[in-house]
């Protein structure tokens, strides 16, 4: 016989599963996501799930837990992409602490920006960065007055900051959402 905690985990995995099953309450640019009927179907079908271990349970509730879920896992995932935009090693990737994480990933691509949306991917945006570095290091610093450590390049919303007066490869930040090419 099991423990309490791991019939808990199976309970939650089997909620998780049947949330998966139901994008018309999780996949926000489908058709069945804006359809009522549909959507309160579903929400019923999860409230006769959680009914399960808790007799009690209703719509609010359902929905209050989705959302911790859901708030919990997008911090984990923010903090994984957040290690592989560091560059870190394959090995130094931050590894999620949730049990539920790998249950809940089919949520990855729900997650992404609300401020606004790229065409280009992570790899495109990347190389795109390291091109502007490229540049930067390109220019010869003594001619150009604009480029002293600290200084502001207002002309192109860049702030250029040196790690060295001897270092000629910038930290490039942007300092506005719109980048300067």
């Amino acid at each position: 016989m099991g423990t309490k905690n791991d019939e808990d985990r199976e309970f939650w995995c089997e909620f998780f599963l049947l949330y998966q099953e139901l994008p018309e309450l999780w996949k926000v640019k489908s058709e069945v996501y804006k359809n009522r009927n549909k959507k309160d179907a579903a929400y019923d079908k999860m409230v006769e799930k959680m009914k399960e271990i808790e007799p009690k349970a209703d719509r609010a509730m359902v929905r209050t837990k989705i959302n911790a879920f859901r708030t919990s896992y997008r911090r984990e995932l923010k903090k994984v992409k957040s290690s592989i935009r560091s560059g870190a090693g394959t090995d130094d990737i931050y590894k999620p602490n949730l049990w539920y994480y790998n249950e809940l990933d089919f949520l990855r691509d729900q997650e992404g920006q609300t401020q606004g949306t790229s065409t280009m991917d992570d790899n495109e945006i990347a190389e795109e960065i390291d091109q502007m570095n490229e540049t930067f290091r390109r220019i010869s610093f003594e001619d150009t007055e604009m480029f002293r450590p600290g200084s502001c390049c207002k002309q192109s919303s860049v702030l250029c900051d040196f790690q060295s007066a001897f270092s000629i490869s910038p930290v490039v930040v942007f300092s506005t959402s719109k980048p300067p090419w």
